[in-house]
């Protein structure tokens, strides 16, 4: 009889907790994407001038535990998408700036990528891919 009773509040609370947890909002600025820790600060199209393809850079910025990306280069004329970075495996990661071009529109543009210093370590080799192409890789100081 007392293992029933033991069983019966066990499973009450169970049942309590379990229905609770379904019942709570997810928090979805909590949540991890390829996105997370990863922001282009700023976007210079320079399609009208001339062009200088500018080799890309990678700064640690100590004071925002974060890393500069900075590049001039030939990317899509439209309206780009969130940037993200694939996850680090074997010391290498993507920086993914523009997905694939659809319209095969491309303009000079120049831009500024942030990556949290949690999401790439010293000494890793970081791939620039735009239109599922290679631009360039640098390896993080």
């Amino acid at each position: 009889m007392v293992k029933n009773k033991w069983l019966k509040s066990s499973l009450g609370l169970f049942v309590i907790l379990s229905s609770s947890a379904c019942n709570r909002a997810q928090n979805l600025e909590n949540t991890f994407t390829l996105g997370t820790g990863v922001e282009i600060v700023a976007e210079e199209n320079k399609c009208d001038g001339a062009y200088e393809k500018i080799k890309p850079t990678i700064l640690k910025l100590n004071n925002e535990k974060a890393y500069l990306v900075s590049l001039t280069d030939f990317f899509s004329c439209a309206e780009r998408e969130d940037a993200y970075l694939t996850l680090n495996s074997f010391k290498k990661s993507t920086l993914v700036i523009y997905g694939e071009n659809k319209n095969r529109c491309e303009c000079v543009k120049s831009l500024k990528v942030k990556i949290d210093a949690k999401r790439i370590d010293t000494g890793d080799v970081l791939y620039i891919v735009s239109d599922n192409e290679v631009i360039d890789h640098l390896i993080v100081p």
